[in-house]
């Protein structure tokens, strides 16, 4: 049975108790087998979430610094916001005998380190294990031994994402990274853009919090550290 969007808010709404709200959700539905039943399981959505760019490069002192903030971002907000990370940083395109040609900042081992951040990515999908990941691998340099390390404590099996950083997979995304990262006028890393702005002196997580339309009880934890 085939139900529209505004049949649905209404039964959820009157079963869950939802209360009025300003902003305006749409609705994810996935439909499983369990046995004999059919279950449906909704998901808001929210069409004005806060949008959070984060600019960075693996070896990259301060990113490795900043990037950890992003985690209870991830996952204490994760209604509110929408996270895109782009592991390229200061590193230039260039092309060599017809192909396009990376140099990272940090050289070949940063440019792996990217790699196997978008690869991750890729691989992941979902923002909060991704962010987890990523963050475990910037503090061990981003290289194969992270991969593994943060794979055991994270319960990821990092051989894919080896094998797509070594691999034209790889290249692939760098340079997808390289020429969206190209869109903005950076010259530094972590850059964080919050709504297409800048964040300057604030903390990422009063930031995001202070962007939100009606901001959760969780953002009036001052210490984001200890949710």
């Amino acid at each position: 049975m085939m139900m529209d969007k505004s049949i649905i808010l209404t039964l959820v709404s009157t079963f869950l108790c939802v209360a009025s709200i300003d902003r305006h959700p749409s609705i994810i539905k996935r439909v499983s087998k369990d046995g004999d039943k059919t279950v449906i399981r909704l998901k808001f959505k929210f069409t004005d979430n806060v949008k959070v760019d984060f600019f960075y490069e693996s070896l990259c002192p301060g990113s490795i610094e900043e990037y950890p903030n992003l985690i209870p971002v991830a996952t204490k907000l994760s209604d509110y916001v929408d996270i895109k990370t782009y592991p390229y940083g200061n590193a230039k395109m260039g092309k060599k005998n017809g192909t396009i040609e990376v140099k990272c900042q940090h050289g070949e081992e940063e440019c792996y380190g990217n790699k196997l951040h978008a690869c991750a990515i890729d691989q992941l999908k979902d923002v909060q294990k991704y962010v987890d990941f990523n963050a475990c691998m910037m503090a061990k340099r981003s290289n194969d031994d992270a991969a593994d390390a943060c794979g055991k404590s994270k319960n990821v099996d990092s051989g894919p994402i080896k094998t797509c950083a070594k691999g034209a997979r790889g290249q692939k995304l760098l340079i997808q990274y390289g020429r969206e990262t190209g869109k903005y006028n950076i010259n530094y890393v972590p850059y964080i853009l919050i709504n297409g702005k800048e964040l300057v002196d604030n903390d990422l997580w009063t930031a995001v919090c202070a962007a939100i339309v009606n901001p959760p009880k969780v953002c009036q934890k001052r210490d984001k550290n200890n949710l």
